[in-house]
Formats: structure tokens, sequence, C-alpha cells
């Protein structure tokens, strides 16, 4: 259940957060996470797809490190 209250935090706070670039405009940690997929030879369906794995797979070993070190979080 925490890692699911995290991962819903997590991709709330990639889309807030913005970064000013250096040409003056602005751009969300999400965006810079996700333009380098975009930029892959593949369709932007598929980029989407891989952006959403890696986030769980992100996720997945946050929660495997958590259990290896016996932490345990009640929401």
């Amino acid at each position: 259940m925490f890692i699911f209250a995290l991962s819903g935090l997590i991709a709330k706070l990639l889309g807030f957060i913005k970064i000013t670039s250096a040409s003056g405009g602005t751009i969300s940690l999400k965006g810079i996470l996700y333009t380098p997929l975009q930029s892959l030879p593949i369709t932007p369906v598929n980029a989407s797809l891989l952006f959403a794995i890696l986030f769980n797979l992100m996720m997945f070993f946050i929660a495997l490190l958590m259990w290896k070190k016996q932490w345990f979080v009640k929401v």
C-alpha cells in the first residue's frame, strides 16, 4: 500500500516540479525524463509504454530494497 501511495506522490511531483531551461522556458521533471524516450526510433505510444514500464520497475526496486532491509510502513 505504501508503494502505491509513493508512486502516486512521485508521479504528481514529476509533473509539478518545473525547471527553467537554458532557452528561458520551463520543463517538468517528467518532460526531462520522457524526452530521451521520444527520441528513440519507436512510436510515441511505445515510448509512453516504455516510460510506464521503467516507472513501475523503479517502484519495484524501491519495494525490493525496503523488503530486504525489512522496512515496513503501515498506511
